[in-house]
């Protein structure tokens, strides 16, 4: 099975594209100023963004997000999978992936860099904090 999780760690929430906003307190008022703030600087993705006032949205989307995620950090999820699974990380033919599929120089240079141990961890830490893991879980065989 291979999962993706945008963990606790990550830059930008995954679900409606503001950076940050998973970090604050649910009810903060920091936390709804700085949503509105990145909204603005044109951060967010999902449902009606395009189609609703930005406060309307944001309402709406902070409101999902309250409701029906809950962020747990990288080893909490490990710990989880690694109960009943081989795990093992995917995010680096994850990443060879998407940049493979992208047009350019940089993204060609990236994949390049992916094939070197040291620069391949780095883009993986990047990878991690800016979308989360990628996982590999495989059935542990019976003894």
């Amino acid at each position: 099975m291979l999962h993706v999780f945008s963990t606790r760690e990550c830059i930008i929430e995954g679900h409606i594209g503001l950076p940050l906003v998973h970090w604050f307190p649910s009810q903060s008022k920091m936390r709804y100023t700085w949503a509105w703030l990145t909204r603005k600087l044109g951060f967010g993705f999902g449902w009606g963004i395009n189609t609703k006032p930005d406060s309307e949205w944001l309402n709406e989307a902070l409101d999902w997000v309250d409701h029906y995620v809950f962020y747990r950090n990288w080893e909490a999820i490990e710990q989880c999978f690694s109960r009943l699974f081989d795990v093992e990380s995917y995010t680096r033919p994850q990443l060879a992936f998407h940049l493979s599929n992208k047009r350019g120089m940089a993204p060609r240079l990236l994949l390049f860099l992916l094939r070197y141990a040291p620069a391949a961890l780095v883009l993986e830490r990047l990878q991690w904090r800016r979308h989360g893991h990628a996982i590999l879980c495989r059935s542990r065989k019976q003894e």
